[in-house]
């Protein structure tokens, strides 16, 4: 199998949303694991301006994650900054408040 030089590992995917929306994402497979963090073959994530504080959880992972990730088996989570997961009805700002 061939690697295409152009796409990113979930590491990479995960550390530019960081970087980008200012709160933590995980990746985890059908079967509630974590998907190993190694894995290439992703979409590398495209936004450059984080999403609007009044926006919620729910509406981050359908604008901009489902597409580009879910397609792959993935769950997507979002996690506040002491690894608990961000229900999605939270507002972003929220969320963004613990990793301050």
């Amino acid at each position: 199998m061939t690697t295409n030089p152009g796409l990113a590992t979930l590491r990479e995917v995960e550390v530019a949303i960081r970087k980008v929306e200012k709160l933590s994402v995980t990746f985890l497979r059908e079967d509630g694991r974590s998907a190993r963090s190694s894995t290439r073959g992703f979409t590398p994530y495209m936004y450059q301006y984080k999403l609007s504080d009044d926006f919620t959880v729910t509406d981050l992972i359908n604008r901009r994650l489902r597409g580009p990730y879910q397609h792959h088996g993935l769950r997507i989570v979002v996690l506040h900054s002491d690894g608990s997961v961000a229900m999605g009805g939270n507002r972003l700002r929220t969320v963004r408040e613990t990793f301050k």
